[in-house]
């Protein structure tokens, strides 16, 4: 029994392992559920019918599950066991929210990043994309950080400035972040004509506060893509299946499959390539993310999915990150 807020440790001591969790909740509430630590888990949150309300592999820190939802009163379990049959090693389980009846006004922090590097609101120096041809892309990924108590909410993220409409934001953020958590969005520079652009991008939060930066890039010339970079060109893959991509400088590869019926669905690259991997439901809601997960380093992820259409990008680790790989989905 673990109480809400609250934590427990735990371990998988042999391979298969599973770990099982009570929570009793004495109102309806917003809880999240996630561990940490260095082994790679993989988290359910099942009610007392053991009906599945939630799954998640690594959206926590590292190799990590993390987990949100709103439950109404009552039991619920937390099943915690290893990425595969081969994972062990120990945990600390956290269990927080407002379903457990504890007072307190908790408040979110909002923290930005560039690929590791600092964000501040309201700075003059802009968030560069180099060099892009004209019909060309350059991408770069954010981090939104929450290092404060209560649960950030964000409303969305756009562009503003005379150049806004050569940027335009490719991945959306996830709508709230618990604390301790991380969500990440993304914006593509992809200039329709040649010269020196400039935009700010504007990160909005509940209570009508902003968080803005300005971003920067240059483009000339002409170029192609082998794979689309957006949701509107996706190319479409059917599963089971495999095929070669490449990626350039600041390139994302985009794909789209359809699930029949629900079932476990895994997507992988392949090569030597250091690629990272987002799974966007029909709606463009980031489903699951992955850096490191497969071979070497290599993308991997693994979600039991519903019926329906689904995307996945594929992007280098950073905008630098070029090359050949293979992708397999099934």
């Amino acid at each position: 029994m673990v109480t809400v807020p609250g934590n427990a440790t735990g371990s998988l001591e042999t391979g298969g392992d599973i770990d099982i969790f009570a929570i009793d909740l004495s109102q309806a509430g917003e809880v999240f559920v996630y561990t940490a630590g260095d082994t790679d888990t993989y988290g359910y949150l099942v009610d007392a019918n053991d009906y599945l309300i939630a799954q998640d592999d690594d959206s926590g820190s590292g190799y990590n599950f993390a987990i949100r939802a709103q439950l109404d009163p009552g039991r619920y379990y937390v099943v915690v066991e290893g990425y595969d049959f081969q994972t062990i090693g120990g945990y600390t389980l956290t269990v927080g929210g407002d379903g457990g009846g504890q007072p307190g006004a908790p408040t979110p922090q909002i923290g930005v990043s560039a690929e590791g590097v600092q964000v501040s609101d309201g700075q003059t120096t802009p968030v560069g994309f180099g060099e892009a041809l004209v019909g060309g892309r350059s991408t770069r990924s954010f981090t939104v950080s929450n290092s404060g108590d209560g649960v950030l909410q964000i409303d969305g993220v756009s562009l503003r400035g005379a150049d806004a409409a050569q940027f335009r934001v490719t991945v959306a953020p996830a709508s709230t972040v618990d604390p301790g958590r991380t969500t990440r969005f993304k914006v593509t520079y992809a200039p329709a004509a040649a010269g020196n652009h400039t935009a700010e991008v504007v990160i909005a939060s509940a209570g009508g506060g902003e968080f803005a930066f300005p971003v920067a890039g240059v483009a000339g010339g002409n170029s192609g893509d082998d794979h689309a970079d957006d949701i509107a060109g996706a190319t479409a893959l059917t599963l089971p299946g495999s095929l070669a991509a490449h990626l350039g400088e600041g390139d994302t590869d985009v794909f789209t499959f359809t699930v029949d019926s629900r079932s476990q669905v895994v997507a992988r690259s392949t090569g030597d390539v250091d690629t990272y991997g987002i799974l966007l439901d029909a709606a463009g809601e980031v489903v699951a993310e992955n850096d490191d997960g497969g071979n070497g380093f290599n993308f991997r992820i693994r979600r039991r999915l519903d019926p329906g259409t689904y995307y996945l990008m594929v992007e280098g680790f950073d905008q630098f990150e070029t090359g050949a790989y293979e992708l397999d989905v099934r």
